[in-house]
């Protein structure tokens, strides 16, 4: 892509590029994407605490990165996070948290709502429309969410 724009946006992309030198060229990339006065708006996940798994999986197809990577890897790109907010606080396998017990906790929830909901589309848009409603509420709570958040990236 030929120029530079004011607005570049990145959303529910990043996690999936598990190899942390590509995933540095792509941050890379919104860099030299953006106009010197630009913005990046980046949803992904941010983790405040911890995913409470002790290495990165062989063949990982996402990974989530804490705070330090980020902005190690944005000042690389010379970029800097300027705001940060939840963008979901449930509506997503994240598992952000400060103790292993309440991580479990997570994914024991998660797995049980696929199991529960497995290929049935309607019960899937039911605990879809429930999960969202208390999303939401979270959200405003102020509380930091346990998977993706929102930021805005200017150049330094």
């Amino acid at each position: 892509i030929d120029g530079r724009f004011d607005i570049v946006s990145v959303m529910a992309v990043l996690q999936h590029i598990a190899n942390d030198e590509h995933w540095r060229q792509a941050l890379s990339n919104v860099s030299a994407l953006m106009a010197h006065d630009g913005v990046g708006v980046i949803i992904d996940p941010v983790l405040a605490h911890s995913l409470w798994i002790d290495e990165k999986p062989e063949g990982a197809m996402s990974w989530t990165r804490n705070r330090a990577e980020w902005d190690d890897a944005l000042g690389d790109a010379g970029l800097v996070i300027v705001d940060l907010v939840p963008t979901t606080f449930t509506l997503a396998m994240g598992g952000d948290a400060a103790k292993r017990r309440t991580s479990n906790a997570w994914r024991r929830y998660w797995r049980g709502v696929h199991q529960a909901v497995g290929q049935r589309e309607s019960l899937g848009q039911l605990a879809g429309g429930l999960a969202y409603g208390a999303d939401q509420l979270l959200v405003r709570s102020g509380l930091n969410g346990v998977s993706s958040k929102t930021f805005v990236v200017q150049h330094r």
